[in-house]
């Protein structure tokens, strides 16, 4: 791949991976407002825009493999980025579910009660995949650099 290229790339990415961290943040925020008609509509909207944008990112990060560069400086993380990447791939299958249960317009209020906590639970669960994306990152880069033990 030549340097624009990935440049294009990474730019790509970037712009991905604020998306989804506004996004995240919206959501989280929207989950903490009162449920009514225009509430759920724009939870809607933020959920079918970050299933977008989630696999989008992914695929970004898999140009060459997932997490290509972090398995050359450290071959032994191969289970790791492995279990990071069904994780992901989990995450995206869960939102998809829980948009589905949000299309549903009649819904009673166990039903919704369950797709809010829901839905909290799962933005906890992409930020603490997040923090594992990066506390990886950061071990492998540890390793290319040494620790000076």
């Amino acid at each position: 791949m030549n340097v624009p290229e990935r440049t294009r790339i990474f730019e790509r990415l970037e712009r991905c991976s604020e998306l989804e961290y506004i996004l995240i943040g919206d959501l989280r925020d929207l989950l903490q407002e009162p449920r009514n008609e225009e509430t759920d509509r724009w939870i809607l909207a933020v959920v079918d825009v970050l299933l977008e944008t989630l696999p989008e990112a992914m695929q970004l990060k898999s140009d060459g493999g997932y997490m290509a560069d972090i398995l050359e400086e450290c071959p032994r993380c191969a289970e790791q980025v492995a279990r990071l990447q069904r994780e992901h791939e989990h995450l995206v299958d869960v939102l998809r579910c829980y948009r589905d249960g949000l299309r549903r317009r009649r819904r009673d209020r166990a039903t919704e009660l369950r797709l809010r906590a829901g839905l909290r639970e799962w933005v906890d669960a992409i930020v603490a995949f997040h923090h594992a994306e990066n506390d990886l990152m950061q071990m492998a880069l540890n390793e290319e650099l040494g620790t000076g033990d």
